[in-house]
């Protein structure tokens, strides 16, 4: 393998004490509210899109609620190029209820980072 596959920006998480509230908010700001689930609301902006994940499910951990998600063609890929590099994930490439295709990792200050390919 040859490093890292190329990669871009997909979204960004953030905890919220009230998803609809905050779309609410982030939709006078020309957001579309895009894919939701309990506990998480996803936001478009042009390419962008940010999660609004609820402050409950941060207490819990699940799903990570603060991370930057990064966009890959090949998230088993990328999960071997992470392991050919020595940075541990938490698991395999696993199927969430969007249908996307994803894995978390922490970098050195402990920052979560998720791979998702779609």
């Amino acid at each position: 393998m040859s490093g890292f596959p190329e990669a871009e920006i997909d979204h960004v998480a953030i905890p919220c004490r009230d998803p609809e509230a905050s779309a609410a908010f982030y939709a006078r700001l020309g957001f579309t509210r895009g894919f939701a689930k309990d506990g998480l609301l996803q936001m478009q902006l042009g390419g962008a899109m940010m999660e609004l994940i609820a402050a409950e499910a941060e207490a819990q951990d699940a799903p990570v609620p603060r991370h930057v998600a990064l966009r890959v063609a090949d998230a088993q890929r990328a999960a071997e190029a992470l392991g050919e590099m020595g940075i541990e994930t938490d698991g395999p490439p696993r199927r969430g209820a969007s249908g996307a295709l994803f894995l978390f990792f922490k970098d050195p200050d402990g920052n979560w980072i998720e791979i998702v390919s779609r």
